[in-house]
């Protein structure tokens, strides 16, 4: 009878691909949600830069509004809010505030507002403000000219 050999691959333990059995799904469980984070991030991102394009034109809109001969704050309110009706309505801006000012040759449209977050952590809030200002078109009769 021959004595048989011990099998090598038995006599040194568990193989590599043993050993590192379930490495995937820890590595899963570590990086998933740090993609999740900072798509999230990324997405939250591209909303502020939207919702502060919207403000920016509402303000300015509301103030050429304002600007002309026949223009007036309500006009340029009736304007700024008529633009910013769609984000309102789709929950991208809250707390919406449009302030239009004409006086001493000055138009002064400023709009702010708070953007959706979209995860609503404590005391994380995206707020966007613009300001326009012009001057006002004002009709001077002829004989007044100089």
């Amino acid at each position: 009878m021959t004595a048989r050999q011990p099998d090598p691959e038995k006599a040194r333990g568990p193989t590599l691909a043993g050993r590192e059995r379930g490495t995937a799904t820890a590595s899963f469980v570590i990086v998933f949600p740090l993609f999740v984070f900072m798509f999230m991030a990324l997405v939250q991102w591209g909303l502020y830069f939207h919702a502060q394009s919207q403000v920016a034109a509402a303000a300015q809109d509301g103030a050429r509004a304002t600007q002309g001969v026949d223009g007036s704050p309500e006009d340029g309110q009736a304007v700024a809010e008529s633009l910013l009706e769609e984000a309102t309505g789709s929950g991208l801006l809250r707390d919406v505030t449009v302030e239009i000012t004409r006086g001493d040759g000055l138009v002064r449209a400023q709009v702010d507002a708070d953007v959706r977050a979209l995860v609503p952590l404590p005391g994380f809030e995206v707020h966007v403000s613009s300001v326009s200002e012009g001057i006002a078109e004002e009709f001077v009769p002829e004989n007044e000219r100089q």
